[in-house]
């Protein structure tokens, strides 16, 4: 079967793409009530909300077997630094993980310039004001790092 599925927000921005982003970055982050969509098919119109179904509902299928396989790469990556000799205060692979998709998603957000980012997210970028920010470039150059 074919759907139409629609979600809508308002949202004020200067470009159709700023706008898409915000919508985007709203859908994504942690927490978001994002999760109403309309779903519309052949048999009519039908209102979806999906933290109302239950686990085996949601499409990141089974949540152990997701998190089994977490465990195994983190597993693996902490053996590999610890014969390496570099574990101490080294991350995790789903530590990485995370901070590579938040830096990704700061970076695509266009954050790498301060008008398009909230104040305590400066705040955090700049460490208090006492360093300077790192731009787009220099993202993708830390993320490089951070996959070496």
């Amino acid at each position: 079967m074919d759907f139409s599925v629609c979600w809508q927000i308002d949202i004020t921005a200067d470009t159709p793409e700023e706008a898409a982003r915000q919508a985007r970055a709203h859908q994504t982050r942690a927490g978001t009530t994002a999760t109403v969509f309309e779903v519309i098919g052949d048999d009519g119109s039908h209102w979806i909300d999906l933290t109302e179904l239950s686990e085996k509902d949601e499409p990141m299928g089974n949540f152990a077997e997701h998190q089994a396989e977490q465990d195994a790469i983190t597993a693996r990556y902490e053996a590999e630094a610890t014969e390496a000799g570099t574990r101490g205060g080294a991350l995790t692979a789903q530590e990485l993980a995370t901070i590579l998709a938040a830096l990704r998603f700061y970076q695509q957000c266009g954050m790498g310039n301060p008008e398009n980012r909230s104040a305590p997210i400066h705040d955090i970028a700049t460490d208090g004001g006492t360093v300077i920010d790192l731009d787009g470039d220099e993202i993708d150059q830390l993320c490089e790092k951070l996959n070496a």
